[in-house]
């Protein structure tokens, strides 16, 4: 069996839960001596280190498809599968005229749950980013175009309705509500879609602690509610700084919010944090008394999942996926209700020992199904 697998996935400017997905499954197919694997990507942009870790360790052969069209590859190679990570990273590169079997992988349709929800408006939307951002006039431009009558995102999906009519093309996403999401924004699908949870990711733990601020922390005992993602506006951190404050007057200011991201947003007792290594990430899950996620939309939603691995309570928004993923283990919320956030994080806070039971609990129900999922997966790209 020969795949032919998507790196393009591995070549955005900023690691997220699609490339965590796609490296995972890379190093999966890998071990498999039943599979070569040959690799594609895009000579214009790096890969990030982790890929480019993979194809030296395995020595996969590489095709730069600045150089060739993916349809020339497969036939020259006599590729038998190709398997596409991310598929919206393929908006502008053709699939539609390889021959051979091709999997795409949509987790999610974010963008159009968002825009089609009528949530936040086009001055929500801005006045939330210019004042988290400080990046005006740009980030404007792009609400103006994304959130007015000016923009439309079914035209963005124009090559993914085009594609998922053909019948050698095999889409699979990651949740039952991805998959629900797909049907009710697309039809003509000549395959059923397939849903296999995300996998695992590959933890990465460290005892030293290299942030000297995350340090700080831990060492410290400092009590601390944790966000991550927060220069994201669908991740919705702003429903959590509404009410922080009133929150932590109630609590005799014990505890700091520690927000992970690019963000401006200030206040007393919140110690934002940009850009910080995995490992330390680990720490910082560990270590939280609390982990918030106030997302508006997922696909899965890997970052609950990671802190429960450490038994920390969640309290979690009930939006799209994330009730179908966490189940009965963690707390939720109204995410567009500051005042039920507030009572929630209350509630969580005077059942720690309780939450902490759940959250163990609760991780090892999900890996069992991300396992067997995974293996399912596996077994249908190289079968």
């Amino acid at each position: 069996m020969k795949i032919l697998f998507d790196l393009i996935s591995q070549q955005d400017s900023v690691i997220n839960g699609g490339s965590i997905y796609g490296l995972k499954i890379l190093s999966e197919l890998l071990t498999k001596s039943e599979v070569e694997v040959l690799g594609f990507y895009d000579s214009r942009k790096m890969l990030n280190k982790s890929a480019q870790s993979l194809c030296k360790k395995y020595s996969i052969r590489l095709f730069d498809i600045s150089k060739d069209k993916l349809e020339v590859i497969c036939e020259r190679e006599d590729v038998d599968k190709v398997f596409i990570s991310i598929v919206q990273r393929f908006r502008k590169i053709s699939l539609e005229k390889i021959k051979c079997e091709v999997l795409i992988v949509c987790h999610d349709v974010v963008n159009l749950t968002l825009s089609q929800s009528g949530v936040y408006s086009l001055k929500k939307l801005t006045s939330y980013h210019n004042k988290i951002t400080g990046q005006t006039l740009k980030l404007r431009g792009i609400f103006l175009k994304y959130f007015s009558g000016k923009y439309n995102y079914f035209r963005y999906y124009k090559f993914f309705e085009k594609l998922i009519t053909k019948k050698n093309v095999h889409v699979i996403t990651v949740s039952m509500y991805s998959k629900y999401a797909l049907e009710y924004y697309f039809e003509n699908f000549a395959n059923p879609i397939e849903v296999f949870w995300s996998p695992q990711k590959n933890y990465l733990f460290d005892e030293e602690i290299k942030s000297n601020q995350i340090k700080q922390i831990v060492d410290s005992k400092q009590k601390y509610i944790l966000l991550i993602s927060c220069d994201r506006f669908n991740k919705n951190v702003q429903i959590f700084h509404k009410q922080f404050a009133k929150l932590n007057r109630k609590l005799n200011d014990e505890y700091k919010a520690v927000l992970l991201g690019r963000t401006k947003i200030k206040g007393d007792n919140i110690l934002v944090l940009d850009a910080i290594e995995g490992s330390d990430l680990e720490h910082l899950y560990k270590n939280a008394e609390l982990f918030v996620y106030p997302s508006l939309a997922e696909g899965f939603g890997y970052p609950p999942v990671e802190v429960m691995r450490h038994g920390t309570p969640v309290v979690a928004s009930y939006c799209t996926s994330i009730p179908e993923v966490l189940g009965n283990h963690v707390i939720y919320f109204n995410p567009l209700y500051p005042e039920d956030l507030f009572f929630k994080i209350r509630v969580a806070l005077n059942k720690k020992e309780e939450m902490r039971k759940l959250s163990f609990e609760g991780f090892e129900n999900i890996t069992d199904k991300q396992s067997a999922d995974l293996e399912a997966l596996l077994e249908k790209i190289y079968n």
